[in-house]
């Protein structure tokens, strides 16, 4: 019997649209993750993948289905507690500004997630140094700016070291790459792999690009109007898609992310 570190299992979600029909965003949904281990939500955009991270943290309740992260039913966890998952269980939201505000300094954007520690002045001075060393960034150069002064390929790896500074267990990314050139997304990629072997963090990486997840990630599970529709390990996803909307996405990597040649 596999220990799984995150297990969603039968979520729903249906959100509400005015005078027309309740939208099912989320439909029976089933996914589990390894300690370690890297997992790709992939599909479209509008697919449901975004609404499944959100309720995999526990900062979205399922209207049917549970949630378990290290063995516990996350609906029986107190709202204020789950914050305490972030040393455990960290997002990177779709929308970063809602923990990364643009005219904030770099280096208070990063230590924040050390109120969780309650350190002190000097440890979370040392943290947050390490953290944007470790994404390879210089912190006397970044730390006293802010954040939109930064390119959106430094921007991404600010959101990464604030994501590792706690040593997660697992960090749940959502659409981190996509506004960057692919082979600015590749490189942000690759220090995620080179960063998760070195503390032994996992991620769910959630995008719209399969073939970016499979420069990552380990298995992959695709989305299309909020049911998974294929999934297994990245190389039999890529060689023998099911679905039809998983064989555009294959189609649509290979496109994009070209074997290299010679």
């Amino acid at each position: 019997m596999t220990d799984w570190l995150l297990e969603g299992d039968g979520l729903r979600k249906t959100f509400p649209a005015g005078r027309q029909a309740a939208i099912e965003a989320v439909r029976d949904v089933s996914i589990s993750i390894e300690p370690g281990e890297n997992l790709g939500l992939v599909g479209a955009s509008g697919c449901g993948k975004s609404t499944v991270a959100r309720m995999l943290t526990g900062l979205l309740p399922p209207d049917g289905g549970s949630v378990r992260f290290e063995g516990t039913d996350l609906a029986t966890v107190k709202r204020k507690d789950l914050l305490t998952l972030q040393a455990r269980l960290h997002l990177i939201p779709q929308d970063l500004d809602l923990v990364m505000p643009p005219k904030t300094k770099v280096g208070q954007i990063v230590a924040g997630p050390l109120e969780l520690l309650k350190a002190g002045k000097e440890q979370r001075h040392q943290l947050m140094v390490a953290a944007l060393a470790a994404v390879s960034l210089a912190p006397d150069d970044v730390m006293g700016r802010r954040l939109s002064a930064l390119p959106a390929d430094q921007q991404a790896q600010v959101a990464l070291a604030r994501a590792l500074i706690l040593r997660p267990r697992l960090v749940i990314v959502d659409g981190l790459a996509e506004a960057l050139d692919p082979p600015l997304a590749a490189d942000l990629v690759q220090l995620m792999a080179e960063l998760g072997i070195l503390h032994g963090v996992g991620y769910l990486f959630v995008t719209r690009d399969l073939g970016l997840a499979t420069f990552l990630c380990d298995r992959l599970v695709v989305m299309d109007e909020g049911r998974v529709i294929d999934q297994g390990p990245t190389d039999q996803v890529m060689s023998r898609p099911l679905h039809p909307r998983s064989v555009e996405l294959v189609e649509a990597a290979r496109r994009q992310h070209p074997p290299e040649t010679g």
